[in-house]
């Protein structure tokens, strides 16, 4: 597909002269983060992308500007969403402040809606993704560090091998059972696991993966990387069976990262692992972590998918019988929801914004949506985010605050 935007050229990679050129575009970019390296996997390992996933802008033939569309699969209370991750957003240097991000930013929402998408998310830089309707939504980016120096000598008491393909299947059960900890969390299929062993790669860091034994059996797996230039042993992911195996890990990650001359321990789970509680006790420091910039794509059809949820929580709460017409009001929008003795029987989206009894701000509505932050906060951040006192348990009810993490899906 070519589109003509002017004097830039919109299409998505269509040859190899094509694919070589955004390689050239995302190096000259990213001159020190290896974003071309992760273009390539996507390119050439990922199991679902193709190359209309790459959105392209050519200035007289030449690509000035791209970015990618990463398709993953999250859930939100055990209910399965389509996600679509933004990703390596680039625009050469001599075309920037020329709006060609917003040129691709509608050319991917149109591809949202075609192929019906719920969620679109990226992790980039601050600020800048505000002007397309993306607000903070989900922690990203928890750090623990504590110098190796103060982790004791703990013996190692199990077996712990490098990670082998084979161990892929019982590993992937690991990881489910440890993310269904969290509200919201992505789903990794065997193909990604897949992906990421034979490139060695994940999310964009590489790693090296160990698999832990108890009697044969798979108990644990961990993935790590080195920074030599940080002298840093990064802990990337750890799914375990019994938190009495994280001493027994945190023994061989001292051991290998002073082998390496390491200094740091730093991991990158989420704050709330139990692993990190044992780096607590001996006093490793935590930072205050990022957050993945979300946006709904059709706030109907997410009602819609939450339906099962909404009805579970009016089952098991003071609203189990309730009858009552629902008025979301987005200013802009109202979606209607239709209650009948404490169950959903109907939603739909209306243009009428009179009622303001539950009045919402459609940016930051993520947020309650995704259990990453209440009612009563977002009131006292936001004007425009103001629920009357007859419904604000019934909110609260709806939208209650839990812990979420996503793992990488690439």
């Amino acid at each position: 597909m070519n589109q003509d935007t002017g004097e830039y050229i919109f299409s998505y990679l269509e040859s190899e002269d094509d694919i070589q050129q955004n390689y050239e575009l995302m190096r000259a970019v990213f001159t020190d983060e290896n974003v071309d390296v992760i273009v390539r996997r996507f390119i050439e390992n990922h199991p679902t992308m193709t190359l209309r996933n790459h959105f392209t802008l050519k200035h007289k033939g030449k690509m000035v500007a791209s970015l990618n569309l990463i398709p993953q699969t999250w859930t939100i209370g055990g209910v399965e969403f389509k996600v679509a991750e933004m990703g390596c957003v680039a625009t050469h240097p001599d075309h920037r402040h020329r709006g060609l991000q917003r040129i691709l930013n509608d050319e991917f929402d149109k591809r949202l809606k075609e192929d019906e998408y719920d969620l679109t998310v990226l992790t980039g830089i601050p600020y800048f993704y505000r002007q397309f309707g993306f607000e903070y939504c989900l922690p990203l980016d928890f750090e623990t560090k504590l110098p190796l120096k103060d982790v004791p000598d703990y013996s190692l008491e199990y077996e712990i091998r490098p990670f082998i393909e084979v161990n892929i299947p019982e590993a992937s059960k690991l990881l489910a059972i440890h993310q269904d900890n969290y509200y919201v969390h992505s789903v990794r299929p065997l193909e990604t696991w897949k992906m990421q062993h034979e490139t060695g790669t994940y999310g964009g860091e590489p790693f090296q993966g160990y698999s832990v034994f108890n009697d044969s059996q798979l108990a644990a797996y961990f993935r790590i990387t080195e920074n030599q230039k940080e002298a840093k042993l990064y802990l990337r992911e750890l799914s375990i069976t019994d938190d009495s195996l994280g001493v027994s890990i945190l023994a061989l990650l001292k051991r290998h990262g002073e082998s390496q001359g390491l200094k740091t321990l730093v991991t990158k789970i989420n704050r709330s692992h139990p692993f990190n509680n044992l780096l607590a006790g001996l006093g490793a420091e935590q930072n205050t972590p990022y957050a993945w910039q979300i946006k709904i794509v059709d706030y109907e059809r997410m009602f819609q998918k939450m339906r099962l949820l909404f009805n579970a929580r009016l089952t098991d709460s003071n609203y189990r019988d309730l009858s009552e017409t629902l008025n979301f009001n987005f200013r802009r929008f109202n979606i209607q929801v239709t209650v009948a003795n404490g169950r959903i029987t109907d939603i739909l989206t209306t243009r009428d914004c009179e009622d303001r009894t539950i009045g919402l701000n459609p940016y930051v509505f993520p947020q309650i949506l995704l259990g990453y932050r209440g009612r009563e906060e977002l009131e006292k951040s936001y004007p425009d985010f103001r629920v009357k006192d007859t419904h604000r348990e019934l909110i609260d009810t709806l939208f209650p605050v839990k812990p979420s993490y996503i793992h990488y899906t690439y």
